[in-house]
């Protein structure tokens, strides 16, 4: 459904709120439209639909659309040149590279078929790093985030 990649950046150039021309970062953003130019020219035939890519989604009512979405930066051995496959385990992916170099990643991949995340699932071990860190007690409710 997200069928492009945008990369920018950003330097103190929002100067209304809540930026306030102090926002200084870098963006990767997954869309279906054309870049920087807006809804109207991304619901029309423009540069990217004449070479086969789609710029916008038709959303009704009677079909919901849902986007299960993860994003995540991981650490890569020395040596990783690019992706060449990802291998799929109970709560973690491993990234081999074409150069044979792999690298594991804890992620709650299921999500993106379910659609449900648990945050204090066991061995989910960003989340149970974090409550350790802030000291989120049993009393914070499994079902909402705290």
């Amino acid at each position: 459904m997200l069928r492009s990649t945008v990369f920018w950046i950003e330097n103190h150039g929002r100067h209304g709120h809540p930026w306030d021309g102090r926002n200084n970062c870098l963006g990767l953003e997954d869309v279906t439209r054309i870049f920087r130019e807006g809804l109207a020219p991304s619901t029309r035939d423009n540069v990217l639909t004449a070479e086969g890519v789609p710029t916008s989604v038709e959303l009704r009512a009677d079909r919901p659309t849902v986007v299960n979405y993860i994003q995540g930066v991981a650490r890569v051995p020395t040596g990783f040149d690019v992706v060449k496959t990802v291998e799929f385990a109970p709560g973690e992916a491993t990234f081999v590279s074409a150069a044979g170099k792999a690298g594991d990643v804890p992620v709650r991949h299921e999500f993106l078929k379910s659609g449900r995340f648990d945050l204090h699932s066991p061995g989910c071990p960003i989340f149970s790093r974090l409550d350790d860190q802030l000291g989120w007690s049993e009393s914070v409710s499994k079902d909402q985030p705290p």
